[in-house]
């Protein structure tokens, strides 16, 4: 059942973003222009290019506080912006508490391959 609910939400997730690419606003797009030319002004890739779920005037502003780093390993290779919160909630009372809030300060710039792995730690508690 575990492997099940995390398949649908990672499916949902992927569902979420091709819509989010097909239905940009032209504002959002020059924002994700000039985020992509920081990134490259940083030496740094940007692992969705700087599309997700969340505005792309706070992941700019989130990776530009961040310096284009990763905070948990300071690698700037494939960066995205990830919840303090954990999961996609609720999967847990323990992560739901935690919250997803769009606040600056709840969102942190991790390499995909820190992401994952904090993922996988929280998964591993379920």
């Amino acid at each position: 059942m575990g492997d099940a609910l995390v398949t649908a939400q990672r499916s949902a997730r992927i569902q979420e973003r091709l819509h989010n690419r097909k239905n940009t606003d032209p504002n959002d797009e020059a924002v994700l222009r000039r985020l992509r030319r920081d990134a490259a002004s940083a030496g740094a890739t940007l692992a969705t290019g700087g599309k997700g779920g969340l505005p792309p005037t706070l992941v700019r502003d989130v990776m530009r506080r961040d310096e284009f780093r990763c905070k948990a390993c300071g690698t700037n290779q494939k960066l995205i912006v990830h919840h303090k919160g954990g999961l996609e909630a609720p999967v847990s009372r323990w992560l739901a508490a935690k919250g997803k809030s769009n606040d600056p300060n709840n969102i942190v710039t991790l390499c995909t391959t820190c992401h994952d792995s904090i993922h996988d730690e929280d998964r591993a508690r379920l």
